[in-house]
């Protein structure tokens, strides 16, 4: 090799070296760039501070809209929050703001399942998206099984701190309203008599009863989501539901829509996109009107799903690591590349020796 190709092989390394430097120097600082904006973003979502309008409390109550027993009101029910996205919250928040753009919905009847799972970063989050949504009426909240967790039940404290009760009721119009929880349990025996009391305690001007939790107390349906319902409080809730005439009982947790009667109440069932039947019509919620003795009900789709900026929010805030675990493929690679680089970048060149020619020999 002569010595201008030796200049030239050494200048190639040498650029190439340079090059593998820079890589590794700059993945390193977007790693820590990204893992530190990440922690300082998410703590935003730290504190599970209530928002004055949105939850189970009395303070809540006490928003609602004077209304007079005779006089006509809707209100919107929205069964459940995660089974409407799968990239941010954007489609939750399009259905809140077609519910209330409605201008006779005086409330919003929400059935849980507002969490991936129960953690304060996660609720922090949720509370965060309510508030950009600006919603101008109250909203009342059942929980859900991610909200709860199991075994323990431990985002029920959580879940309180941010919505004050895990079942209330209150009346409006001409109608009772209930919020129960069955989450992840059959209700438990203090519920169960605070129910009997509320029902047993109902105004003469309570023309109707509606209900919501986040699972549906029928098997409605043989599918997938069956294994996750409790058979055994089936006839129990019925029973009291027949016992004090609920008319209505909204609920989510098993995906798509179902409308159906079942001891001698109206089912409906609002879990949003169906996984197991994927070409039903995406609906998100209902709109409730009562008029005297009428009910009527208006159906309204979610928004297809897009790319939404609170995916970016969540994740950097809340499932940082989650994210990591779904794309560690690429991580690896990632770092396979980084680690390679910096072999490259950093190790001692060999000197180029030059290969003798035959007029050397």
């Amino acid at each position: 090799m002569t010595t201008a190709s030796a200049t030239r092989g050494e200048r190639a390394a040498g650029a190439a070296r340079a090059a593998a430097r820079w890589f590794v120097a700059a993945g390193a600082a977007l790693i820590a760039a990204a893992a530190a904006a990440a922690g300082w973003y998410g703590r935003a979502f730290d504190q599970v501070e209530p928002l004055p309008g949105v939850g189970n409390g009395e303070a809540v109550v006490a928003r609602l809209r004077a209304c007079a027993a005779d006089e006509p009101f809707a209100f919107a029910v929205i069964g459940d929050v995660n089974n409407l996205d799968s990239r941010g919250l954007g489609c939750f928040r399009a259905a809140l703001a077609r519910a209330t753009s409605d201008r006779d919905v005086r409330f919003v009847l929400l059935g849980g399942d507002l969490v991936g799972s129960p953690a304060a970063r996660e609720y922090g989050f949720f509370l965060s998206q309510m508030r950009a949504a600006a919603v101008s009426v109250p909203v009342f909240i059942a929980p859900g099984n991610h909200d709860l967790g199991a075994p323990g039940n431990p985002g029920l404290p959580l879940f309180r701190r941010a919505f004050a009760r895990d079942y209330t009721a209150f009346e409006y119009g001409n109608s009772l309203f209930l919020v129960l929880n069955n989450g992840i349990y059959l209700p438990d025996g203090e519920q169960r008599a605070w129910l009997d009391r509320e029902l047993a305690a109902r105004a003469p001007r309570a023309r109707h009863v509606f209900a919501i939790a986040h699972r549906p107390i029928v098997d409605y349906l043989a599918v997938p989501a069956r294994a996750r319902l409790d058979p055994d409080e089936f006839p129990l809730l019925l029973e009291i539901f027949a016992r004090h005439g609920v008319d209505f009982f909204f609920s989510g947790h098993a995906h798509g829509v179902r409308r159906y009667r079942a001891g001698g109440t109206t089912h409906l069932v609002l879990g949003g996109r169906s996984k197991e039947e994927p070409g039903e019509p995406p609906v998100a919620g209902a709109v409730v009107r009562v008029k005297g003795e009428r009910v009527e009900e208006e159906y309204f789709a979610a928004a297809q799903p897009v790319f939404d900026w609170s995916i970016v929010e969540e994740k950097a805030g809340v499932d940082a690591g989650e994210w990591c675990v779904r794309h560690g493929r690429g991580l690896i690679v990632y770092g396979v590349l980084l680690a390679a680089a910096a072999w490259w970048g950093w190790r001692r060149p060999s000197p180029l020796s030059p290969v003798p020619s035959r007029l050397d020999m």
